[in-house]
């Protein structure tokens, strides 16, 4: 009796995801705040000592591994969230 509790709450859930659209939701929070940490990245370390005229300060706080390593998980991210909606939407059509 509990597997069939089980199911018809697993089932009423995945239909309550599906029409209220909070998988995408959450997913546009996670590349909004990877989004934030690129933006954040560079008004720091590049446009804040720029705009004060160091630029000596902005030479010792530069790294561009960095970013590079910000960019990378930027991109790894997005591409498994999207194979987790490709994933959902094929499943959500059989």
């Amino acid at each position: 009796m509990d597997n069939k509790k089980d199911f018809l709450l697993l089932k009423s859930f995945k239909k309550f995801l599906n029409e209220k659209n909070i998988l995408l939701s959450a997913f546009g929070i996670v590349i909004g705040n990877l989004i934030s940490n690129i933006i954040k990245k560079l008004v720091d370390e590049v446009i804040v000592p720029l705009s004060k005229g160091n630029i000596k300060k902005l030479k010792e706080n530069f790294s561009l591994s960095e970013y590079f390593s910000i960019i990378v998980s930027f991109l790894l991210t997005t591409y498994l969230l999207f194979r987790i909606i490709n994933g959902i939407e094929k499943n959500s059509k059989k």
